[in-house]
């Protein structure tokens, strides 16, 4: 009989195998979870155009991200003659200042940034665009916010902006 000390292929796969088994049970007990206020990812309402008594546009666009992991809010887009004041408003908070633009594209093909807006401070932001509501309505654009200016490729809410 020979006897050889290395571990054959069987035993290898039956280590393998319980190694797995307790790493991927580590994983799953410390992964973190979602927050129960955000636990399945909901459809984005339809963004609502309304003329206000003085003859201004006003756009209301409902932000949220695909997952339901991030933010969800609104951006009120109201026109003021040459000018468009854009207020956001997120939850949850971010104690951290998000970088928030209006983008050529959808939510799901984010382009170039067609305007920048005033950060997100504590979930709010305020900015006036030197242009009328047409011309930032004008069809085929979004508003994105971003994590942070470090990890601006990571999108926490979207929202697409109808044409008018």
């Amino acid at each position: 009989m020979v006897r050889s000390d290395a571990l054959s292929v069987r035993q290898i796969a039956i280590v393998l195998a319980c190694f797995l088994s307790v790493v991927t049970a580590a994983c799953s007990a410390s992964a973190p979870t979602p927050s129960p206020t955000v636990a399945k990812a909901k459809a984005t309402p339809t963004a609502v155009v309304k003329k206000m008594a003085n003859g201004q546009t006003a756009i209301t666009v409902y932000l949220s991200e695909p997952t339901g992991t991030y933010q969800t809010g609104t951006a009120t887009l109201t026109g003021d003659g040459d000018k468009t004041v854009v207020v956001v408003d997120v939850a949850p908070s971010m104690p951290i200042s998000q970088p928030i633009h209006i983008h050529v594209g959808a939510c799901t093909a984010v382009g170039t940034i067609a305007d920048k807006l005033a950060d997100v401070v504590l979930g709010k932001s305020t900015t006036e665009i030197a242009k009328p509501i047409r011309e930032v309505a004008s069809g085929g654009k979004v508003i994105n916010v971003h994590l942070s200016a470090t990890e601006i490729r990571t999108y926490t809410a979207c929202g697409e902006i109808p044409a008018l």
